[in-house]
């Protein structure tokens, strides 16, 4: 986690105390200062000896990296990094064996994989388990926090300090290892001493969890108003506990960066519109239990949106659930903008990778695509730019289907009914002052917002020709690029009458002022009318330009 996100917190970054001494480990080095530690802390009391243990690892080695704090008389902790790439010598392994396994205070943070990887390596007995240890799980402990909080929100809530955890997922077979994985590793296992150290009773009091089990019960989630849901939401979506906290100013992807979704297989459709919103949205595979749902939403911070009342999920996991009422998809997506207070930018729309849930786009080129068989000739003729995803590899391009999408997620910012019908007489006129063509007006107020899916795609067009008639007059009839949907069709019905008349409503005949045809998108001039089944205008026989010169001609 960065320092801002820390400041968005309001929590300053977690640090090792003054005093706290960290020792690297390995076949060359460290060895002797292991040793003589080690056996000082054994030959101690019991009672003041205490060592916080922590490991990390990279497949395909059990453990990479092996964190010892050790702290006597509550006095600065020794933190060594014993290094398990290139270990140290039998000796000294033995004596970490004996800081793991005593009647002194060993310290740990949700151990049941570093057990087992522990045993792996040697350093445990293969033939024991978890509780004939004596191990103190410090998870386990009574912070308020729900039955199994990470370490980030624990470390958040009782001390007060943002646990940078950025790095937990970093390369650690690699060496060297960079002097921040290794002060991350050494704080790992030193904060245990700390949070041993603190006093629970003076944190502020959290409402007991019976009531919140009670409150926030699955059968009861079913029954809430939409207010509450927003008070609950925001509430959570303010604690500092949290391993995503809310940033309210950034760039785009840093909306609404705090709201991880996990849905289930069935939701598939709502997946795919979250993601067109640019809100991160995982899915699980096809088949997958309940239970990996429920781990996944822990694990990651990530929250549950459910649907299958018979099936109700744990009440450990009822904080982090949204039951959805609805079960039409477009409705589904409206609910979580309205719940969760989704700013919906028009920055973040097809921000997301629908296959893969990536953020991650390259602007690529018409060569760099020419092999790829996801694109096809006719698509490679038609465009000239793609963008690829870094998650998987999937191309796209601004086509029809964009627009489409494009159209439809911008339905759902709350500004968008509002002020379109306002805005897009008046970036009109301005796009068309600049000499803008149709299609390129089309194309960026479809990007603004202002123009529908309905009016843009209106490609296929009649060409209408006038009869030979011009006007110098500007009373002529003028059909804008676009406009309101109620007045397009009345705007497309007055120059076809003059095809017919040869006159404009001021009398003067009516005559193209320039080559290019008037073209009157198709699905005006074919539209039925209440008066007759066949089309609403025809051009003419005689004013069609091969049937003028055909009858030139023959006279």
């Amino acid at each position: 986690m960065t320092s801002t996100a820390s400041s968005a917190l309001g929590l300053p970054l977690l640090q090792a105390v003054e005093g706290e001494l960290h020792i690297w480990v390995d076949a060359d080095e460290g060895a002797e200062e292991l040793v003589q530690l080690a056996r000082a802390a054994v030959a101690a009391s019991p009672a003041s000896l205490r060592v916080a243990v922590d490991a990390e690892w990279s497949d395909p080695h059990p453990i990479s990296l092996l964190q010892l704090a050790v702290s006597i008389d509550d006095g600065p902790p020794t933190v060594f990094l014993i290094d398990m790439v290139r270990p140290p010598s039998a000796s000294s392994l033995e004596w970490c064996r004996k800081l793991l396994v005593g009647q002194h205070d060993i310290l740990v943070f949700s151990p049941k994989e570093d057990q087992k990887r522990l045993q792996e390596a040697g350093l445990l007995p293969g033939d024991v388990v978890l509780e004939e240890l004596g191990w103190i799980d410090v998870q386990r402990w009574d912070w308020g926090l729900g039955n199994q909080p990470g370490l980030q929100a624990v470390v958040a809530w009782a001390l007060g300090h943002w646990m940078d955890k950025s790095l937990q997922t970093s390369n650690w077979d690699q060496r060297p290892l960079s002097t921040a994985q290794k002060a991350y590793a050494a704080l790992d296992a030193s904060v245990l001493l700390r949070l041993h150290r603190c006093d629970r009773r003076a944190l502020p009091q959290r409402r007991l969890r019976a009531e919140r089990s009670a409150e926030e019960s699955p059968e009861r989630l079913k029954d809430l108003l939409m207010s509450e849901e927003q008070d609950r939401w925001n509430s959570y979506r303010q604690q500092p506990q949290r391993q995503r906290p809310r940033v309210r100013n950034g760039e785009a992807r840093e909306k609404n960066g705090d709201l991880c979704f996990i849905i289930p297989p069935a939701l598939n459709r709502l997946m795919r519109k979250l993601r067109g919103l640019g809100l991160d949205t995982k899915i699980l595979k096809e088949g997958s239990p309940q239970r990996e749902l429920v781990e996944t939403a822990e694990e990651e911070d990530r929250i549950i949106l459910y649907y299958n009342t018979k099936n109700l999920l744990p009440a450990r996991v009822s904080h982090r659930t949204y039951m959805l009422r609805s079960t039409v998809p477009d409705e589904q997506l409206r609910e979580v903008i309205e719940a969760f207070d989704v700013d919906v930018d028009s920055d973040c729309l097809c921000g997301r990778c629908v296959q893969c849930n990536a953020w991650d786009w390259q602007l690529v080129g018409r060569e760099q695509v020419k092999n790829n068989p996801q694109v096809a000739e006719k698509t490679l003729e038609s465009f000239d730019e793609f963008w690829l995803c870094g998650g998987c590899g999937k191309i796209y391009w601004e086509g029809k289907m964009f627009v489409k999408a494009l159209s439809h997620f911008r339905s759902f910012m709350p500004e968008a009914e509002r002020q379109r019908e306002e805005q897009l007489e008046v970036r009109t006129k301005e796009l068309e002052a600049l000499g803008w063509s149709v299609a390129r007006i089309r194309g960026a107020l479809v990007r603004e917002g202002l123009l529908s899916a309905e009016q843009a795609l209106e490609e296929d067009e009649v060409e209408v020709v006038t009869n030979g008639y011009a006007s110098s007059t500007s009373a002529a009839p003028h059909v804008a690029a676009c406009g309101r949907q109620s007045s397009r069709a009345l705007l497309a019905v007055i120059p076809a009458l003059c095809l017919f008349t040869g006159r404009c409503s001021g009398g003067a005949p009516v005559v193209a002022e320039r080559s290019q045809p008037l073209r009157v998108p198709q699905g005006l001039l074919t539209a039925p009318s209440p008066l007759t089944a066949r089309p609403l205008f025809r051009t003419p026989t005689c004013c069609t330009p091969v049937r003028r010169k055909a009858a030139k001609q023959r006279s």
